[in-house]
């Protein structure tokens, strides 16, 4: 299969669509079968095949995938056969006519998509000034802030560090870089992005490898803080989106999908014509759920950059923030129409949360933010240290779209909403326990490893109010977490819970079985503990529902923050959240009107006897 792909669409896009398992190497051509079954506007296969089994004996195996069609009318397929020449030579390797040919097209999507929106006009410290060689291209580093550069169109590459990196800049070598870097030390990734930025007519590029001091903490620091002037002021963003580390190049060794799939169906009971076939979950697969989309940092860059160019295995991508349009290569011209729908569904449900560059919901921002945080906890850092100031770049951008002040960023929330965005769950745990490695307080996302998302759809309100909310960072607000706390006024319930982790789920769901304090009276509550060695100790003890919220429109008590006492007075670490019920409203109402506390007066602030709130602390 893997030889008929060199020359055949369909079998090119069917080896990209099965999974042979541990298989895959070893499956004979001659033992290969298809069964085609035709179905509204989808074209399911079947693949029968023979896969060596690890005694070295053969199995008989199958496995299917789903591919989508389209028929084209006569106009279309005129226009195909003048737009992209013969549809029979569907594959061609990246030879340099083919690299050249697909950036020329790109050179001129970009000069006709410039981007609406400047938020700034600031450049970045450093860039890597490049120009065209005899037989490599010269690098050098060039310090833009000491230069008399007033305009200097560059590119960026996104890109996975992987393991080993063979170059970075240091304080020992700054000097020599400023002369020249050898085209033939860089890996193949920043070559071919060398290489494709001079090929869209650009003489500046950025890679942060080559850009930021890497042994010099400061200067690391200092330049992290800016990702949002790097990334949103960019002509154009080079993505190595299928490449694992620095070694995988933007251009696939194997080829590209330069022509569309184009069939002349003739089976028996299926009308006969011209069908083109397409994979609708193409742009997912390869570019939402690639290794590179995966990284933490490549979150911000990918949010930030108002153009960018996914270079994948089989096809280039280039997607606009400005219009959330997305380009695919291997498409005429003349057809791109009829995959515009499909690729806007799923670029919509894969890249969410929603650009910066659109205009702002002033009246949701909260919301916006909550989308951005789920989708950015979705993905992996190889330095968990790094959670806060590798979003520092889309928070200062958001607070620049919304016209927030810098002081109201809060180790990943925000002021102004605070009470409510104080209410998140982890819904998978990355981690059994917090980090080592102090980063956020506990009422913050940011100090558990794991998927955030919002519990709750409904509209909320709560009584408790934020009396206090104290954050101190390195270098700035949007910096690394030294300590933090915030002082509230609210209902505060003490319990006791049993944690019974034979019923809870490991998608986030926990089960405790409840007693309040005052009353006695037994309920079970639902929740999401943020890490399970909060009851590591005898799965039992006393805690504290805090923050309560409940519904705008039906006033039912909705759900609420658990929190366990540290040794001073009035203070308290967050341990998760739960969904609470009458039994807990009941009997926090009953001690307001029979006028007592349900708490010790060492365990708050202050009480508050008329309203029967409590005033604390959570760090």
């Amino acid at each position: 299969m893997r030889q008929s792909a060199q020359q055949c669409p369909l079998c090119r896009m069917l080896l990209t669509r099965f999974h042979f398992g541990d298989e895959r190497d070893s499956i004979e051509e001659t033992g290969v079968g298809f069964v085609t079954i035709f179905q509204g506007q989808e074209l399911n296969l079947i693949v029968y095949y023979f896969g060596q089994l690890g005694d070295g004996g053969w199995e008989f195996l199958e496995t299917s995938a789903s591919l989508n069609f389209e028929r084209l009318s006569e106009e279309q397929k005129g226009s195909l056969q003048n737009s992209k020449g013969s549809p029979s030579v569907a594959l061609q390797a990246w030879t340099v006519p083919v690299i050249n040919d697909s950036l020329q097209r790109i050179k001129g999507w970009l000069a006709s998509q410039s981007p609406s929106v400047s938020l700034t006009k600031e450049f970045p410290t450093r860039l890597l000034r490049l120009e065209p060689g005899a037989v490599f291209p010269s690098v050098r580093l060039v310090n833009i802030k000491d230069g008399n550069i007033s305009h200097a169109p560059y590119a960026t590459l996104s890109h996975c560090w992987g393991g080993h990196q063979p170059i970075c800049l240091k304080t020992g070598s700054f000097s020599s870089f400023t002369q020249q870097i050898p085209f033939e030390s860089l890996p193949r990734t920043f070559g071919d992005a060398v290489e494709a930025t001079l090929a869209l007519g650009l003489s500046w590029l950025w890679i942060d490898s080559l850009c930021i001091i890497q042994d010099s903490e400061d200067d690391w620091l200092r330049e992290s803080e800016q990702m949002d002037t790097v990334y949103s002021q960019a002509y154009v963003n080079l993505a190595a989106t299928s490449s694992r580390n620095s070694s995988g190049g933007l251009f696939p060794k194997s080829g590209v999908l330069k022509q569309s799939c184009i069939l002349q169906t003739t089976w028996t009971g299926i009308e006969s014509g011209t069908i083109m076939v397409y994979d609708e979950n193409s742009f997912i697969r390869e570019v939402a759920t690639s290794p590179l989309n995966n990284r933490g940092w490549v979150f911000q860059e990918r949010v930030l950059a108002p153009r960018t160019i996914h270079f994948t295995h089989h096809q280039i991508w280039w997607t606009t923030n400005d219009s959330l349009d997305v380009y695919v290569d291997s498409f005429p011209t003349s057809i791109q129409h009829l995959l515009a729908d499909v690729q806007w569904e799923s670029r919509k449900e894969a890249m969410l949360p929603p650009v910066l560059w659109r205009v702002p919901d002033e009246t949701n921002y909260s919301g916006a933010w909550r989308m951005y945080v789920r989708g950015y906890s979705k993905t992996a850092l190889t330095k968990p240290s790094d959670k806060l100031i590798a979003l520092a770049g889309i928070a200062k951008m958001f607070a620049n779209v919304y016209g927030l002040q810098e002081t109201d960023y809060l180790a990943g929330l925000w002021r102004q909403n605070l009470v409510r965005e104080l209410l998140w769950a982890i819904f998978i745990r990355h981690s059994g326990s917090r980090p080592d490695l102090y980063r956020a307080p506990s009422w913050s996302w940011a100090s558990t490893d794991g998927e955030v998302w919002d519990p709750s759809s409904e509209e909320l309100t709560s009584e408790t109010t934020i009396l206090q909310a104290n954050v101190c960072t390195v270098n700035g607000s949007f910096g690394p977490v030294k300590h933090g706390f915030i002082v509230l006024k609210g209902p505060l319930v003490p319990v006791e819970l049993c944690y019974h982790a034979e019923g809870s789920d490991a998608g986030g769901i926990d089960i405790f079985q409840t007693v309040t304090i005052h009353n006695n009276s037994k309920t079970t509550l639902l929740g999401a503990l943020d890490v399970h060695t909060d009851f590591k100790q005898s799965n039992r003890g006393r805690f504290y529902i805090g923050v309560f919220h409940e519904g705008k429109r039906s006033g039912i008590l909705r759900c609420g923050l658990l929190l366990r006492r540290t040794i001073e007075r009035g203070e308290f670490t967050r341990v998760g959240f739960v969904n609470l019920n009458s039994v807990i409203s009941e009997a926090w109402e009953e001690s307001i009107s029979v006028g007592h506390s349900m708490l010790d007066e060492s365990e708050s602030l202050q009480y508050d006897a008329e309203s029967g709130f409590h005033t604390y602390r959570i760090v």
